[in-house]
Formats: structure tokens, sequence, C-alpha cells
């Protein structure tokens, strides 16, 4: 079943799910995955664009959602190969890319390294080029303990402090 990844406030997880419950019909809600405070997963009964689109409407507990497009175990190499497979579908040639990870927990290898490998990965099916300041689409990863979460968002949907022109 697809997900949807929140972040929330530290503390304000429970009034977070509280309200997606209320908005969406039947979601399975995990409250701090791992035991690791201000994450919620959603897991999501039907349209997850519609899901997505009523928690960033009526959710305001919510700081940032992403839909999730797979999840693997925490390896860096099946990382790598399941990321280049979506990418492969949702980034062209012709598009910049950068690939954002964000790890939770202990592990063998560090974030620096996941980017890396999945960066050469991307780039071997794409034939994209990088742009780590301003991309075209971001292969964010979210390594939570022992799982790992896939998303390819639009670079617009990253949060920047300052963008060109400010």
């Amino acid at each position: 079943m697809p997900y949807l990844l929140a972040t929330t406030v530290r503390g304000i997880e429970q009034i977070a799910a509280y309200r997606i419950s209320e908005v969406l019909e039947n979601p399975n809600i995990f409250i701090k995955p791992s035991g690791f405070s201000g994450i919620i997963l959603v897991e999501v009964k039907g349209d997850v664009d519609r899901a997505y689109e009523i928690i960033k409407r009526e959710v305001p507990e919510v700081e940032s959602l992403v839909k999730v497009l797979a999840e693997v175990e925490a390896d860096p190499q099946k990382i790598a190969n399941k990321a280049a497979e979506l990418s492969g579908q949702s980034i062209s040639s012709s598009e910049t890319f950068a690939v954002r990870t964000i790890r939770r927990g202990k592990h063998s290898f560090t974030s620096i390294d996941v980017n890396t490998l999945v960066g050469a990965r991307v780039q071997e099916v794409t034939s994209a080029d990088v742009d780590l300041n301003y991309p075209d689409k971001i292969v964010r990863i979210d390594i939570i303990g022992e799982r790992a979460f896939i998303s390819i968002l639009e670079g617009s949907e990253e949060w920047k402090k300052l963008r060109p022109g400010k």
C-alpha cells in the first residue's frame, strides 16, 4: 500500500495523527516509527494523490509531506537499485537532479555514501546532470531504522532558506 511520510514539530505527532485520521477514511497511521519523534507514516487506502492534497490543505500541524514511491531494506545497494528503477520513469535526460538522504538510526554507512551511490546509479539510468543547488527533480531517501522510503519530488517542492533573487 502507498505511504505518505509526514513530519511535524516534535511532541505534536499525536495531534497531527488525530487530525489526519479525521480527514482521511480509515488510514493506518504509524506515529514515531522506530521511536523517532517528529515523523508520521500514513498508509493510504485508495487514492494517494487525493490523500496528499487533503492533508496538505487541512492539517496545519504537518510541516512537510511526501509521497513514498517505494520501501526497501536500509541497504545502500538496494536503495540505489530501486531509486534508479524509479528515476528511469520520472527523470528525463534533459532534467537535472539531486539526491537528498535523511538518515535516522545507527547504520554502517553515512547519508553521503547513499547520496553518492544513488546519484551514480540514477545518472547511469537517466543520463541526467546533477545540480545540487537548484535541481529539477529530487530523489529523496528517508531512512528510518532498518527501512528506507524513496520519493521523487519536483525541485520546486524543496524548501530553501534563500532562493535566487532573494
